[in-house]
């Protein structure tokens, strides 16, 4: 049984991060699914004693299981080194809040708070991490079905748009339609329009020049722009059995939740019309990245790619999708040194 005074104190670490820190509504999200595992493990144990409780909280990830989707795969799969990590950083920054905010906290020493990270034998570099992403051809076999009715046109549109503008579900879902100017291929993710950005941050980013794809972008365009009222480009509909589905006007306020997962629930039959695996919208982020990043004839245009990503540096899109998947990395090096002449050649 879960420890309620355990609960109650990760309720007010929530609280402080949404209301001091100030992170937004998906950080604090993933904060909270992390530190599930954090009271799963104490169970009825308090958190004053986690220094005492056995296995540690790194040994008891091991054998640990999501209770959720994470990373497109199924609750029985054991957890990634990667997200080990996550939720391990996240258990840090919890007890070192609750060291200064909280009272009891005395035996939890900055010693015992370093302790809770991956052993090496379990980490990154012990597994085949596997390259997840959308690559370019699986959006063109969905951008080239025919839409039977007005959710799927929405849908494939909004596949076309991820991929071209790499946004975040979070901030796509929420961006107003009169924020992308789709003749100069300019988008305005403005905190103050309503677009739920990652740390509120304010960009003028740009879509990707791949022609077909972003036909399709313009025709959803023109056809919102017919409409009369405000609307998000992604817009909710109003389905009545009688009148037909019709576009609801009005932008979204609140959370971008339930809207992000009515296009997961789209995403997922178009991928079974399509004839190809479902990976999450986020996934159509990271097939903007690697198709940036491969595409980069220069520095210059590699920064481009980092600042359309609303990264901090260069750095941070390179580590994240400069990493050549399995078969792309066979395929260059299977042609190496062809070309070249015989002495050139090193044998």
């Amino acid at each position: 049984m879960i420890n309620r005074e355990n609960y109650l104190t990760v309720r007010r670490n929530l609280e402080y991060r949404t209301r001091v820190i100030q992170n937004d509504v998906g950080t604090v999200g993933t904060y909270w699914q992390s530190l599930k595992h954090l009271l799963q493990w104490a169970d009825s144990k308090s958190f004053k004693d986690a220094n005492k409780i056995m296995p540690s909280f790194p040994e008891y990830l091991l054998t640990a299981r999501n209770k959720r989707r994470e990373d497109d795969l199924p609750e029985d799969k054991p957890l990634t080194p990667k997200y080990m990590e996550k939720v391990l950083s996240h258990a840090r920054a919890f007890f070192d809040w609750a060291r200064l905010y909280e009272r009891g906290y005395t035996g939890i020493t900055d010693a015992w708070i370093k302790t809770l990270r991956v052993r090496r034998s379990a980490g990154t570099q012990s597994r085949l991490q596997l390259r997840s992403y959308w690559r370019l051809e699986d959006i063109r076999k969905v951008i080239a079905l025919k839409p039977k009715n007005l959710r799927e046109e929405r849908d494939i549109a909004a596949v076309a748009f991820l991929f071209v503008s790499g946004m975040r579900i979070g901030a796509f879902v929420t961006l107003p339609a009169a924020c992308v100017d789709v003749s100069r291929r300019r988008v305005e993710q403005l905190p103050e329009r309503g677009v739920q950005t990652k740390n509120d941050k304010a960009a003028v980013t740009f879509l990707l020049p791949i022609p077909d794809l972003l036909a399709v972008v313009e025709k959803w365009a023109a056809r919102l722009k017919r409409l009369d009222g405000e609307f998000n480009w992604y817009p909710p509909l109003n389905i009545d059995g009688w009148a037909g589905t019709k576009f609801k006007p009005g932008l979204l306020k609140g959370s971008y939740r339930g809207r992000a997962e009515a296009f997961d629930g789209g995403l997922k039959l178009l991928c079974e019309r399509a004839g190809i695996p479902f990976k999450s919208p986020h996934k159509i982020r990271h097939g903007h990245g690697v198709y940036g990043v491969k595409n980069s004839k220069d520095m210059g245009q590699l920064k481009a790619i980092s600042q359309n990503m609303m990264h901090e540096n260069v750095g941070i899109t390179d580590g994240i999708y400069g990493k050549l998947a399995e078969d792309e990395l066979g395929e260059i090096l299977s042609n190496f040194g062809q070309g070249l002449p015989d002495q050139e050649v090193v044998k």
